[in-house]
């Protein structure tokens, strides 16, 4: 099973198409159980997500089935020195009080550009360190573009990288960064495979702001329906099918949804000649331009 369990929907009123506001505490003990009977293993976190670790570390006795990674916080100054490697392991330390663990699988820097300003080697030295005192297993970024890659493997080991991918985001790709990757044996996570449940709104009803582009939109409409798969099916088949990604980062509002996920991720599903679904621009693809 790639299917793995994003959380930021327990700490945050999260997604474009949530219209449920944050998950309640009764509703992710129904999600983290079903998530546990149908064989999904890693749950993703952040102290960066409202008060997601604190609501997990409710499950704390749970936890422990689970790979758990949570995040760097993102380092505001324009260059890093030894303060900011003291942030991350009280940060850090912060991290694994909330959520009431003494490990957790991984860490990934949030924010990777931290890791490229001035000093991030004191970053990178605290990940290393956490990592071989036993405190994590497993380090990473989590990136948004192939210029960031790039810097990143060229200036540091790390062993988890999670990434945008979907079906109109399929830059990393094309461009063959996800074959990078493997090669250097890398974990790959993709996150954002319905771009925040945009890719999942009918498009006779799109918020005004996406209506310019209702094409590329309504393509991938066209395509699920061409090949009678509903769009989440159609996601969920195309990222499957990419092998060299290792996990795929879903949140969920509620088990219903999860539920759903969970019978799509088990249908065999064939989704391929999809490329010509594939869109560049980035005021689309990066929800941080949305307006």
């Amino acid at each position: 099973m790639k299917l793995a369990l994003g959380t930021a929907q327990f700490g945050l009123d999260y997604g474009i198409s949530n219209q449920s506001g944050q998950t309640s505490q009764s509703e992710v003990n129904k999600i983290l159980t079903y998530a546990r009977q149908h064989n999904i293993k890693t749950l993703d976190t952040s102290c960066s997500y409202g008060n997601s670790e604190a609501v997990l570390g409710q499950y704390s006795d749970s936890l422990s089935t689970f790979k758990v990674i949570t995040k760097t916080p993102s380092l505001l100054d324009d260059s890093l020195n030894e303060s900011h490697e003291k942030y991350i392991f009280s940060s850090f330390e912060q991290s694994l009080q909330q959520l009431q663990q003494n490990t957790v699988y991984g860490l990934l820097v949030h924010a990777c550009d931290d890791l490229l300003k001035p000093g991030g080697h004191y970053l990178y030295n605290a990940l290393q360190s956490l990592k071989s005192k036993g405190l994590v297993k497993k380090i990473g970024v989590s990136i948004y573009s192939k210029q960031q890659l790039d810097q990143i493997l060229e200036h540091f080991d790390v062993d988890i990288v999670q990434l945008p991918f979907n079906i109109l985001d399929q830059r990393l790709l094309l461009d063959g960064s996800l074959t990078q990757l493997k090669r250097k044996n890398i974990e790959v996570h993709a996150r954002s495979i319905f771009l925040q449940g945009l890719l999942l709104l009918d498009t006779k009803n799109l918020p005004k702001q996406f209506t310019i582009y209702k094409q590329e939109l309504k393509a991938v409409e066209q395509h699920a329906a061409a090949n009678e798969l509903s769009k989440l099916e159609l996601m969920i088949g195309f990222t499957n099918g990419i092998t060299e990604i290792d996990q795929i980062i879903c949140g969920v509002n509620n088990c219903a949804q999860l539920t759903e996920l969970v019978k799509a991720s088990d249908k065999r599903i064939v989704a391929n000649n999809v490329e010509h679904l594939a869109a560049w621009n980035e005021e689309l693809l990066c929800p941080v331009h949305w307006k």
